[in-house]
C-alpha cells in the first residue's frame, strides 16, 4: 500500500467499499486495521452502505441526510447494529 510510505496522520476513504463483495470487503478492512489503525492513523470513511461497519469499531459516527448532519454519536462498540 502506497499510503504507508507517506506515514499519514489522517486518511480519507470515499466509498472504498463500492463494488466489493463481503469477502473482499473483510480482507480490505483487515489490511486497514492491521496497517493503518494499529499505526495510529485516523480514518474518515465515507460510505453509502453499512456493510463496512461490520468490521470496524469507530470512535465517532456521523450520519448525513440531504447534505446536513442528521445524527452524531460517540461509539463504544460496533456501529452497524445501531444505525
Amino acid at each position: 500500500m502506497q499510503i504507508l510510505s507517506l506515514k499519514p496522520k489522517l486518511e480519507i476513504f470515499d466509498e472504498i467499499d463500492a463494488g466489493l463483495d463481503i469477502i473482499n470487503l473483510e480482507k480490505l478492512m483487515w489490511i486497514i486495521q492491521d496497517k493503518l489503525i494499529r499505526s495510529s492513523v485516523s480514518l474518515l470513511l465515507i460510505t453509502h452502505g453499512g456493510n463496512i461497519l461490520q468490521f470496524l469499531e469507530p470512535d465517532v459516527a456521523h450520519v448525513l441526510y440531504t447534505g446536513k448532519s442528521f445524527a452524531s454519536q460517540l461509539i463504544g462498540g460496533k456501529l452497524g447494529e445501531q444505525f
